[in-house]
């Protein structure tokens, strides 16, 4: 706090919103590109109104009164809502330290959120046709430089994990990863070279065994399962080790291969692991070649979560649809 009042404070703002509030620079328009920033920048960046309030009030050189009075003009446009969490609160460590059994207590939360969908819908029928929920929820994108404008063309394709592993349960994801890279690097070279990077392309040559590249990944103090794919990176660790629930490739470049493989490599580590959720925004024909890429090399038949449909911001009914869609593909084959 004591920053924003002496310092030199940068704020996210977003002209186009303005087609929401008759074209009007206004504090409506000024605290909805505050949240879309907010709410697209990380999971765990998010706004608490009891908690932020008065502290966006006081970056937007605004009133209190205003910003609460614009975030109830977004909740009865339907673009902002709130969503309640509950959270276990850390224990006293004195009354640890002195053997005390502990009741386990929580605590509730509640946050407010955006519905990208709906701002995408609000925007579109006021003439921006061009922002899709996908380029919204790139809004906090930093690769751009100032000026630069955020299109669909320059954005990178993401896919993920959401979740965490450790112990033995991520020793054996390690396995099944290394297994896949080996197979795919012995079985199609073409493949294999639009795929993965030069150097470790070589590593997963024969007569590299997937023992030998998994055990790369489970050394101690250095257990994380990384691979370098010709448009991006994945870094997956041992939660018991390092602690993280997203871990992300944003593919840079055009490469099908690298996708396909990347999707398949998230898959594999996921599988089978209940805290393990594949979310990716590549093409539905991309993301089945790499259901069928991971049994064709491993034997293993993918199964996605609803995390997937929520991930790609689909509605309960078309999210059920295309999990049955990939789910019964990766069963027929």
């Amino acid at each position: 706090m004591h920053m924003a009042k002496t310092g030199l404070i940068r704020l996210p703002y977003y002209p186009q919103l303005t087609a929401l509030f008759d074209g009007r620079h206004g504090p409506e328009s000024l605290v909805l590109s505050a949240l879309l920033y907010w709410n697209t920048r990380d999971k765990i960046s998010r706004f608490q109104k009891t908690q932020h309030l008065y502290q966006l009030a006081l970056h937007l050189r605004l009133s209190p009164e205003e910003v609460g009075q614009s975030i109830t003009c977004l909740e009865n446009m339907g673009i902002a809502y709130y969503v309640r969490e509950r959270q276990l609160k850390k224990k006293d460590p004195a009354k640890l330290r002195q053997g005390l059994d502990l009741p386990d207590e929580y605590k509730e939360r509640e946050f407010l959120r955006l519905d990208l969908k709906k701002l995408s819908m609000l925007l579109q029928r006021q003439g921006q046709t061009t922002l899709s929920p996908l380029l919204l929820r790139h809004a906090a994108e930093d690769n751009f430089e100032i000026y630069d404008v955020i299109n669909k063309e320059r954005l990178p394709a993401t896919q993920y994990l959401e979740g965490k592993i450790s112990g033995p349960a991520f020793d054996a994801a390690a396995l099944r990863c290394a297994r896949l890279a080996c197979a795919i690097t012995a079985a199609d070279e073409d493949f294999a070279q639009r795929a993965v990077a030069p150097g470790w392309r070589m590593l997963l040559q024969p007569p590299a065994q997937p023992q030998d590249i998994a055990s790369r990944w489970t050394r101690p103090g250095e257990r994380a399962i990384d691979l370098e794919f010709a448009d991006g990176t994945i870094f997956l660790p041992d939660n018991d080790c390092f602690g993280a629930l997203t871990h992300r490739i944003a593919h840079r470049g055009n490469s099908r291969e690298a996708r396909v493989l990347a999707a398949a490599f998230l898959l594999a580590a996921a599988w089978g692991e209940p805290e393990l959720h594949f979310c990716s925004e590549i093409d539905l024909g991309e993301i089945k070649e790499a259901i069928a890429l991971l049994y064709h090399s491993c034997g293993m038949k993918a199964r996605l979560s609803p995390e997937f449909c929520s991930a790609r911001l689909l509605d309960s009914i078309q999210g059920k649809a295309l999990l049955d869609e990939l789910n019964s593909f990766a069963n027929t084959l």
